[in-house]
């Protein structure tokens, strides 16, 4: 019975390694202020979806190889300034943390 589940933990190995073709992390082909801004919605998105914090390795496997985590944060973090939530470092990773809207 142990053959099974060595064969399907082959297949996902495959399939990863497959699906690091289909995802273009460097976006070459589109202007740089575009680009950025794709690489900020995907950090937004991977920190949002994530039940614990983000840290600097699961960030780059989604944006391209030049681009800065620490500045993509910095601008995260300055887009949801005026935001009812905020990205915060904590544990070794980025997390939403939900707060108060702030005062006008």
């Amino acid at each position: 019975m142990a053959e099974p589940e060595a064969v399907g933990k082959k297949r996902t190995r495959q399939a990863n390694a497959g699906d690091e073709h289909l995802f273009d992390r460097e976006l070459v082909d589109l202007p740089p202020e575009l680009r950025w801004r794709e690489w900020m919605l995907r950090g937004e998105a991977v920190i949002f979806a994530a039940a614990e914090p983000v840290g600097r390795e699961t960030l780059a496997r989604v944006v391209g190889k030049d681009c800065s985590i620490d500045l993509l944060v910095d601008d995260l973090q300055e887009e949801l300034r005026d935001r009812p939530y905020e990205i915060v470092f904590v544990a070794g990773g980025w997390q939403h943390r939900t707060g108060l809207p702030p005062e006008k």
